[in-house]
Formats: structure tokens, sequence, C-alpha cells
């Protein structure tokens, strides 16, 4: 009985040790790779906190998109209408963790809402240029947003 008590009061000690810990822990993080935090979320509730609250903030894909659109939420529900992926550099550096400045938004959609996409980037997001690209390799166009509001 006495042992259970100590555990457990150890196990307390550690669990606000863990979460003081958090600004060091979220800095190893960016090293890690998903598969690796995967694992580390596992150890424990404590853990999968920390992991879940850490890729919560670096993977926020409307703080991203806001450099390339002024509606995020319109622009995420366009997405679903049109079947529109997000694709290249973008995708890569949402993913990665990485950021460089010069980079666009590569987006593949059908051809049959090529026209309604673009319309709706000209309108709605105030875009001059948006060039339409044909990849001949599949049935799927590739709208590569440049930004120039």
């Amino acid at each position: 009985m006495f042992l259970k008590h100590i555990m457990f009061s150890k196990m307390a000690d550690f669990k606000g040790t863990l979460l003081n810990l958090y600004p060091f822990l979220s800095g190893l993080m960016r090293y890690l790779m998903p598969g690796d935090i995967l694992r580390l979320s596992r150890v424990n509730r404590d853990f999968k906190v920390l992991c879940d609250r850490w890729l919560l903030n670096r993977m926020d894909l409307g703080k991203m998109l806001c450099c390339y659109v002024k509606d995020v939420n319109m622009f995420r529900a366009m997405q679903k209408e049109t079947g529109a992926v997000i694709s290249g550099s973008f995708a890569l550096q949402f993913f990665s963790g990485l950021r460089w400045n010069d980079s666009d938004l590569d987006v593949f959609l059908p051809e049959s809402q090529v026209t309604r996409f673009g319309r709706y980037l000209v309108t709605k997001e105030k875009y001059r240029k948006v060039k339409v690209t044909r990849q001949f390799y599949t049935t799927m166009f590739a709208v590569s947003v440049v930004v120039s509001v």
C-alpha cells in the first residue's frame, strides 16, 4: 500500500515536470520524423497531449494559406466543391515544417472545374494572374497560382 502511494506521488511530480518541459520538447520535436512523434505520443496520455498540441501549432493549414488567400474558409470550401488538391512546394512545406519565401500555390483539379476555380480566384480573392497548365499524364489540370494580388 505504501509503495503504491509513492509511485502515484512520483507520477504526479513527473506529470508537472513534463508539462513544464513543453518549450524544450517542442524545440526537440522539430527534428523528429513524423513516425517518431507518433511513437512519442504513444508513451502516455501526457506525451499524447504534448504531441497533439505541438502538431496543431506546427501544422496550421489556415496560417499557411492566409499568405495566398484572403478568406481561408471560402478557399477550403471551394477546394471541397471542385475536388481541388494542393500540391507542389506548398504541400512539401506543410508536411516538412520548412518554409521558404519563393513559393507558389499549386492546385490540381478536374478539367471541368478549372474555369469555376479560376473565376473564384479572380473575383473573390482578387488575383490578377492565374496560370493554368495541362498535365499530360493525367486528366487533371494544374492551376499554378502566382501571388500577384
